[in-house]
């Protein structure tokens, strides 16, 4: 089951919750559960027939960790279980459909105001609320293996008819509640039923990788790289970052920001001066090797709501992600971290770590610089966008779980 649900969430958005490194891990039973009340199927609309007479629709629209109580005016209720704490509330617009419903309009509270009910209406929605709490607790149980969880999730219904929406129901549950295990679960397709538009509300950032461009350098010049250069990406554009799911749109700062080096004329010579190659190396047979490099702001935690808008053709500030490592990558593995800085139309990047060691010296750390002139294993050549075989690699990891 967690195999096909963590599947269909790489496919989605490329997060994997099983692994701590490819998602946000500072509550990771809080989100666990999330996800878990996400996929659930519950509904309102017999509750609502039977006690008011009237046919409608409910839909779980979203789920929150945190609630507006501004945007809520209307009737609430709390209840209790072993000690945790929960909340029941119905929005003023369902509020006063459902009254009108059982008593007719008001005349004596027209317009409609929620601090004119009469003791007998507050008696009649209490009464409705605990049946919705009677409701809720046929599907969820206490999370055995994180009891003390003590944030709320708010589970959003939208109230329907035909005529158009007609207002909300919102239960807030303790996060240590889970829905129940059910043998007919088992073989449920996730694909069908995760729709992380529910949960775009919560607050959840989620991990993404970002390709910022790419050039190719000679093993000589890999070899040469200093602090401080300057790397020009010639396949870059200004316009637009890559990840797994395509481009994305990019809103540049104010061209007084100092990513943009204006000083800079002629992106060739700058490059020539920046990547300095030594003639101690000039006989190496490797030196002249040409390799690709691609530099990936890695880990570039953005809220899942900004995510799905990506998905849809949004922009992305380029400032929100400026914070972010940027890590210059050849076959695979990491040569320097840097800083990314825009020369005319292309991105560059100027060094500001390296990683990358020689065997000769036995000075650096991390990859020695032989080790690039490797073939990654079953790599092949990607469309632009997709980065080289780490999506599918994953997807790999995850079915071998």
């Amino acid at each position: 089951m967690a195999r096909n649900k963590n599947k269909e969430l790489i496919r989605q958005i490329g997060i994997n919750p099983d692994k701590p490194d490819s998602f946000q891990s500072s509550n990771e039973p809080l989100m666990n559960n999330l996800f878990l009340w996400s996929q659930e199927k519950i509904e309102f609309q017999d509750l609502i027939q039977s006690f008011f007479g009237v046919k409608v629709r409910t839909k779980l629209v979203a789920i929150l960790l945190d609630l507006d109580v501004n945007n809520w005016i209307g009737i609430g209720a709390s209840w209790q279980h072993n000690n945790q704490n929960g909340q029941i509330r119905i929005d003023s617009k369902l509020t006063e459909f459902l009254l009108n419903n059982a008593f007719g309009e008001s005349t004596t509270n027209y317009p409609f105001n929620i601090k004119k009910l009469t003791q007998l209406e507050l008696n009649i929605l209490q009464t409705f609320l605990g049946q919705i709490e009677n409701r809720m607790k046929e599907f969820w149980e206490v999370d055995a293996k994180h009891p003390h969880l003590m944030d709320l999730i708010y589970l959003v219904w939208l109230v329907e008819s035909d005529e158009g929406e007609l207002g909300r129901i919102c239960f807030g549950i303790p996060a240590t509640f889970k829905p129940k295990k059910s043998t007919n679960k088992e073989n449920v397709d996730f694909s069908e039923q995760i729709d992380l538009r529910k949960l775009a509300n919560t607050g959840i950032k989620v991990p993404i990788e970002l390709q910022v461009g790419t050039t190719r350098l000679s093993f000589k010049e890999i070899r040469s790289l200093e602090l401080d250069d300057l790397v020009i990406f010639e396949d870059s554009d200004i316009s637009r970052f890559y990840w797994h799911l395509g481009e994305i749109g990019l809103v540049l700062p104010e061209e007084d920001h100092p990513i943009f080096l204006k000083e800079v004329n002629n992106i060739e010579e700058l490059a020539d001066e920046m990547i300095k190659t030594t003639k101690n190396h000039d006989e190496d047979p490797l030196s002249s090797l040409p390799l690709e490099l691609s530099a990936e702001f890695q880990k570039v935690f953005i809220p899942l709501k900004q995510v799905l808008e990506l998905k849809s053709g949004g922009v992305l500030p380029l400032g929100s992600v400026l914070d972010s490592e940027l890590i210059l990558t050849a076959q695979g593995k990491p040569v320097a971290k840097g800083e990314l800085v825009i020369v005319g139309n292309q991105f560059g990047m100027r060094i500001t770590d390296l990683l990358i060691s020689t065997k000769k010296s036995s000075k650096g750390s991390g990859v020695e610089i032989e080790d690039l002139i490797t073939e990654p294993p079953g790599k092949q050549d990607k469309p632009r966008g997709e980065k080289g075989g780490s999506f599918e690699d994953e997807l790999k990891d995850l079915e071998e779980m």
